[in-house]
């Protein structure tokens, strides 16, 4: 059972307006903890020029953009307007043209099932 802080705590997390500018954070601006792995490194040394890439809650898809220069298509798939509209223009800056920015929900993916 929570208890009535927690509670509060997470009324205030539901009625903010999350992934807005105001909403900043370490992640948003590609920076992060080291950790002993990195996850952008071993996606690469798996991807083939014929590779297929879809990034679930891309935000602004600053991460996937070195992925997709050796990848044949990349999703970029992100729930958030404000971040979609933000990974559009770092694609744009990119000059890449194989990402593609689709909106939604992991529970609900648009795709056809082993596509």
């Amino acid at each position: 059972m929570k208890t009535p802080e927690a509670k509060i705590e997470m009324d205030k997390v539901r009625g903010k307006r999350l992934y807005e500018p105001e909403y900043e954070s370490q992640l948003m601006r590609g920076v992060e903890a080291v950790r002993p792995w990195n996850i952008q490194n071993e996606i690469a040394k798996r991807l083939t020029p014929t590779s297929r890439l879809l990034d679930i809650g891309s935000g602004t898809g600053v991460k996937v953009l070195p992925l997709a220069v050796k990848a044949k298509q990349v999703v970029v798939f992100e729930p958030s307007g404000p971040m979609r509209r933000r990974a559009e223009e770092h694609i744009k800056a990119a000059g890449v043209d194989n990402v593609k920015v689709v909106g939604g929900t992991a529970h609900y993916l648009p795709f056809e099932a082993e596509s």
